[in-house]
C-alpha cells in the first residue's frame, strides 16, 4: 500500500510539473474580426507558403509561458492547435509588429545552432517572415532539445500591442512550415512525457492563471461526469466530422443526412466559434438575436452538435456562446468567413469542454468543464 502511495503521489508531482498556467486576457471586439480568409481544404496537405488565416488573436488570448535557449529565455506564447510551427520574435526585428516583445538573442544561448533557412507565415492579417534557427524548448518544466523554431524578423502590424511574443503550434506535423518537427512531437520522441497525449481547460474570467495546459496526461478536477471520444479524420489540424448542428427543430449548416456530414476542426488559436458564412447565417436565424444589454440571454435557445456519425451529441447553452465580457456586454461568439472549406470550434466551444488532445489514438476527448476550485 504504501508503494502504491508513492506511485501515486509521484505521478501527481510529474503531472503537475507538467503544466502550464494560461493567462486570458480580453480587448474586446477586434478591428482584425472581419478580416478570416478562407484556408483550401485541409483534406489536402499544402504546397508552397503555410497559411493560418483563421486566427483572431485580438479578441480574447491564452497566453502560457516557456524558454528558448540556454540560459533559458522567457517567452509568452498562445499555444495553437491550429498550427504546427514554434515561431518568437528575434532581436533584430525592429518593426512596428515586434514592438513591446520579447526577443529571441542566439548570442546569449550556449545551445544555439544555426539553420538559416527562410520562413514566412501568412495569416489573414499580414504575415510573419523569418528563418529557422534551432535550440532547446522549456515548456512545462522539461527541456526539450534541438528544436527548429522559427526567429521573426518581421511580423505584420496587427501583432503590435499584443501580449504575447510568439505561437507554438501543437498540429500535427503534416502542416509545419519547412517540415519542421512540432515541438509536442519532440516532446513524445524524446519520451518527455508519459502519456502521448495533452489537455486543455479554459476558464472564461479574463486575468486569471486557472486556464491550462496539461502534457501527458488529464486531470479530472478540470471537468465533470465521462470523457467521450471523437476520432481525428485527418492528420493535418485536428479534423473531426461534425454530423448534425440542431437549434429547436432546425438544422442549419447543411451537415446532416445519411451521407452528408461537415468538417470541424478543434483550435485553441480561434477566439470563437466560425462557421461558412451560409451556414452562420442559417445558425445565426435560428438563435435570434442577442441582445447587446445581455437582457435576453436566458431565452435564446441551445445549440447541439453531433459528432462520429451522431453517436455524440455536445450542447452548447447561450450562457456558452454568448460572450459576456465585459460584464453586461454581450455578443454572439460565433462568426462566419467566406469560402470556410470547414467549421472552427475555437475557444467558444473550448471554454465549455475540457478537451483531451490524443496523439496516440488520433482522438478528441471531450468531457463537461468545470472550474478547479483550488
Amino acid at each position: 500500500m504504501k508503494q502504491c502511495f508513492l506511485l501515486l503521489l509521484a505521478f501527481a508531482l510529474l503531472a503537475n510539473s507538467l503544466r502550464i498556467p494560461l493567462k486570458k486576457i480580453s480587448k474586446g471586439p477586434s478591428k482584425y474580426a472581419g478580416k478570416i480568409i478562407p484556408q483550401p481544404d485541409p483534406s489536402l496537405v499544402r504546397t508552397g507558403a503555410p497559411l493560418d488565416p483563421f486566427k483572431n488573436y485580438d479578441d480574447s488570448e491564452y497566453i502560457g509561458s516557456i524558454t528558448i535557449g540556454t540560459p533559458g529565455q522567457p517567452f509568452n506564447v498562445v499555444f495553437d492547435t491550429g498550427s504546427s510551427n514554434l515561431w518568437v520574435a528575434g532581436v533584430t526585428c525592429n518593426d512596428a509588429g515586434c514592438q513591446g516583445m520579447h526577443k529571441y538573442d542566439p548570442s546569449k544561448s550556449r545551445t544555439y545552432v544555426a539553420n538559416g533557412e527562410g520562413l514566412s507565415i501568412q495569416y489573414g492579417t499580414g504575415s510573419m517572415d523569418g528563418y529557422l534557427d534551432q535550440d532547446s524548448v522549456g515548456v512545462a518544466g522539461l527541456n526539450v532539445k534541438n528544436v527548429t523554431f522559427g526567429q521573426a524578423t518581421s511580423l505584420a502590424p496587427f501583432f503590435a500591442g499584443q501580449p504575447m511574443d510568439g505561437i507554438l503550434g501543437l498540429a500535427y506535423s503534416a502542416i509545419a512550415a519547412d517540415s519542421v518537427t512540432p515541438v509536442f512531437d519532440l516532446m513524445m520522441s524524446q519520451n518527455l512525457v508519459p502519456q502521448p497525449i495533452f489537455s486543455v481547460f479554459l476558464d472564461s474570467t479574463p486575468g486569471d492563471s486557472k486556464s491550462s495546459i496539461l502534457f501527458g496526461a488529464s486531470d479530472p478536477s478540470y471537468y465533470t461526469g465521462s470523457i467521450t471520444w471523437v476520432p481525428v479524420i485527418a492528420e493535418l489540424y485536428y479534423v473531426i466530422s461534425l454530423d448534425d448542428v440542431i437549434v429547436g427543430g432546425a438544422h442549419p449548416g447543411s451537415c446532416n443526412g445519411w451521407f452528408s456530414y461537415c468538417k470541424a476542426i478543434v483550435d485553441t488559436g480561434t477566439s470563437l466559434i466560425v462557421a461558412p458564412t451560409a451556414a452562420f447565417n442559417e445558425l445565426s436565424a435560428a438563435i435570434g438575436t442577442v441582445n447587446a444589454d445581455c437582457s435576453n440571454i436566458n431565452s435564446l435557445p441551445t445549440i447541439k452538435l453531433s459528432f462520429n456519425s451522431n453517436a455524440v451529441q455536445l450542447e452548447l447553452p447561450p450562457s456558452v456562446y454568448v460572450i459576456n465580457d465585459p460584464p453586461g456586454q454581450c455578443q454572439l461568439g460565433i462568426a462566419g468567413a467566406d469560402g470556410l472549406p470547414l467549421w472552427i470550434l475555437g475557444d467558444t466551444f473550448i471554454r465549455n469542454y475540457y478537451t483531451i488532445f490524443d496523439r496516440g489514438q488520433n482522438r478528441l476527448g471531450f468531457a463537461k468543464s468545470r472550474r478547479p476550485t483550488n
